[in-house]
């Protein structure tokens, strides 16, 4: 352990109580070339560190700590348990404090941490606390763009950046017609009149007005994709630009005036739609939205746009656990943009990321690791 624990001077006070960090998280990885497993532990306080773990019999230390102990009782546990000297005990103590494997009994720490264990947010906690001191590669001001670049070129040459726009070569597109201008009003009157709808009327959409709908929030993210497709050469930092528009978007017609319900992909380039998955009638639709959020508040409405994560574009520029906290925020960006879009031609809106996650990546033949769903926004009158 090379940094010094704030709490290893608090081994010198015989009334201090220690009890095992309930932020601990074991696992085994592969090393070396060998690629043989050897077991690390995972200590969370307010950052998290990795350590290898040389003895697995430490753990025993650790489950007679979960109750608080002195380091009096700790010694002699370990002295006793291990058959070791007291030098050695007095080491193993040393070590366990220093990374933070055992904690004083009284550090605030378990306080800060309870409600979240309570709550079954224990991985949450686990994630919040590993994201929150990232080496970033541009750190440092002064050759911000150079580290970048460098980077970025090292990445191109491992492999190939994932496409922009996706692969519709081979499937058939249903173009949704030019898009009429959005109506005049200002941001204003938008915001304020941003409501959130439950209850819809089941009137129909038309075929102007999802173009227009789709074409006015997704417009701007296909013209920048084109713009970076044409560019890379010249200056390969656009990886990170590419990175903004980390989703795909697809559409679940159920009351529109010429489109058969079903699940359709949508063509950011193109300002088309192609089926993914036919349905029977709106009725259909309507218990598939329940079955997706378990929620009744999608039923009657005219379309829903469901965002899927593009985990390869954003985690190929971006390789470090705090990305995917951006990600999230990316995608919740562009669906208030749909969510503002339709307020302004009168649309409401039910939106909710709480998805039955296995239910979803089924209806749209994505997997859950590389294309998850993400966000679920409902429109209608």
């Amino acid at each position: 352990m090379s940094a010094k624990s704030a709490h290893e001077d608090d081994l010198s006070q015989e009334t201090t109580r220690f009890r095992c960090n309930d932020a601990l998280y074991f696992a085994f990885r592969t090393c070396g070339e060998s690629q043989t497993l050897q077991p690390v532990g995972r200590v969370y306080t307010d950052s998290s560190r990795t350590f290898t773990l040389d003895d697995l019999s430490v753990l025993s230390v650790l489950e007679y700590a979960t109750s608080p102990r002195t380091r009096s009782e700790l010694l002699d546990f370990v002295e006793h348990e291990f058959s070791v000297s007291s030098e050695t005990a007095e080491t193993t103590l040393e070590t366990l404090v220093s990374g933070d494997f055992l904690l004083p009994a009284d550090d605030p720490i378990f306080r800060r941490r309870s409600e979240w264990m309570e709550r079954t947010w224990r991985r949450a906690l686990y994630y919040h606390v590993a994201t929150r001191d990232i080496d970033y590669i541009d750190d440092t001001p002064d050759d911000r763009y150079e580290s970048r670049e460098t980077a970025l070129d090292s990445y191109r040459n491992e492999n190939s950046p994932p496409d922009l726009f996706g692969d519709f070569e081979k499937s058939t597109l249903v173009p949704l017609g030019e898009p009429d201008a959005l109506p005049q009003r200002s941001l204003e009157s938008v915001l304020l009149e941003r409501r959130t709808v439950r209850n819809y009327s089941g009137e129909s959409m038309t075929e102007s007005e999802l173009s227009t709908l789709l074409a006015h929030t997704f417009a701007p993210v296909a013209d920048v994709r084109e713009y970076i497709a044409k560019n890379l050469d010249d200056d390969p930092t656009l990886h990170l630009l590419s990175a903004q528009y980390p989703f795909d978007v697809f559409v679940i017609v159920g009351r529109h005036e010429t489109l058969e319900p079903g699940v359709y992909r949508y063509a950011m380039r193109e300002h088309a739609l192609t089926i993914v998955e036919p349905l029977a009638d709106p009725v259909e639709v309507d218990g598939l939205l329940d079955e997706i959020s378990h929620q009744p508040y999608s039923r009657n409405s005219a379309i829903t746009v469901l965002f899927t994560q593009n985990i390869d574009r954003e985690r190929w520029a971006y390789r470090h656990d705090n990305s995917l906290r951006n990600l999230y925020v990316k995608i919740a960006g562009h669906a208030q943009r749909l969510i503002l879009a339709g307020v302004s031609m009168e649309f409401g809106a039910f939106q909710t990321p709480a998805l039955d996650d296995p239910v979803v990546d089924a209806l749209v033949d994505v997997d859950g690791f590389t294309n998850p769903a993400s966000y679920l926004v409902t429109l209608g009158k």
